[in-house]
């Protein structure tokens, strides 16, 4: 799984679509590049692939997906959840199903990149920044996993996804997660019932209110970011 947040804006919904867009366009004028557009449901299994020396993509452009790896007694690793503009890259691991799900209704842009020929260079040198720009999220995933307590972890977890979705400039932020607690507690290394307990005691302290299981507000995204100790997360 690649992740293109970082690559498309993150500050600024308008700022963020727009640079989504131009990236788009920047990836239709790359010689040999194909771009076409798909649809899926809620459930559907989403997968790029390495086809007759072309690697196949699909950037996000409306809804969420899930990024997991099961193994084979079971336990389950959500290894990032992704939102317009992020990359489903082909991957694997040894011993484990590896795949993408659409958690909503979602589209995608579907890429496929020569990996011959004349456009090689300009194809390796996106997939090394794609690359990069994923690693420095998963090193910071795993830092919070290792030493974030549980309540730090969803903190930092719902700061992320206001974040990526273009509202850390904000005071307050509006999510949707349709994503269950057996999902969060998946991607956060903790049980569904850690996780029911904690988001109840943020709600108590007036971290979060939930309109709904899916509709969450964050009235203060400065009051959230206090809780999480790395100061990459906070809201400045």
């Amino acid at each position: 799984m690649i992740d293109l947040a970082d690559a498309t804006g993150g500050q600024n919904r308008a700022a963020t679509s727009q640079r989504r867009s131009d990236f788009i366009q920047s990836l239709r004028e790359l010689p040999g590049c194909v771009v076409s557009e798909r649809s899926y449901t809620r459930g559907d299994h989403v997968q790029g692939t390495v086809i007759n020396g072309s690697v196949h993509v699909q950037i996000v452009r409306s809804g969420m997906l899930s990024a997991s790896a099961t193994m084979q007694d079971g336990r389950r690793q959500i290894m990032c959840f992704l939102l317009p503009g992020d990359v489903v890259c082909p991957f694997e691991l040894a011993e484990t199903e590896c795949r993408a799900e659409a958690l909503t209704n979602s589209e995608t842009f579907d890429v496929t990149l020569p990996l011959n020929g004349p456009e090689r260079p300009a194809v390796m040198s996106l997939l090394f920044e794609l690359s990069h720009k994923q690693l420095e999220k998963t090193l910071g995933h795993v830092v919070r996993l290792g030493r974030f307590n549980g309540a730090e972890r969803i903190c930092a977890f719902l700061l992320d996804l206001a974040h990526r979705s273009g509202q850390s400039d904000h005071e307050t932020a509006r999510l949707t997660l349709p994503m269950s607690r057996e999902d969060i507690a998946d991607h956060l290394g903790l049980n569904a019932e850690t996780v029911s307990r904690i988001i109840s005691r943020i709600k108590r302290d007036g971290l979060v209110t939930f309109h709904s299981p899916t509709d969450v507000e964050i009235p203060s995204l400065r009051d959230l970011a206090e809780q999480v100790p790395m100061r990459g997360l906070q809201v400045q």
